[in-house]
């Protein structure tokens, strides 16, 4: 990214997101199939990529949409591969977990 303000928004995010998603992740969630922490976060950054266009977020626009935009592409990265079976739908619970943080 090249404008600084874009970037120190970005910074704020990941910080406060990403470290808390991938720990939670780890521990307390099942995954249709094997999904690394990079993974996840180079979902997240490509996601991003595609959002964060000129005509979604202008240069003038307030902070609160790049977070807008930040959690619809975190939870898609890290809540994609959630597992259901016949117990536990993952998807559900994620989701939860997402609303309560």
């Amino acid at each position: 990214r090249e404008i600084q303000s874009e970037k120190a928004n970005l910074t704020i995010l990941i910080e406060r997101y990403v470290p808390m998603c991938l720990d939670v992740l780890r521990t307390r969630f099942k995954k249709i199939t094997p999904v690394t922490d990079f993974s996840m976060v180079q979902t997240l950054c490509y996601l991003l990529e595609c959002l964060l266009t000129s005509k979604n977020t202008p240069q003038d626009c307030p902070k609160e949409w790049y977070e807008l935009y930040f959690v619809y592409a975190a939870i898609w990265a890290f809540g994609g591969a959630m597992f259901q079976d016949q117990l536990v739908d993952y998807r559900v619970e994620f989701s939860k977990w997402w609303v309560t943080e």
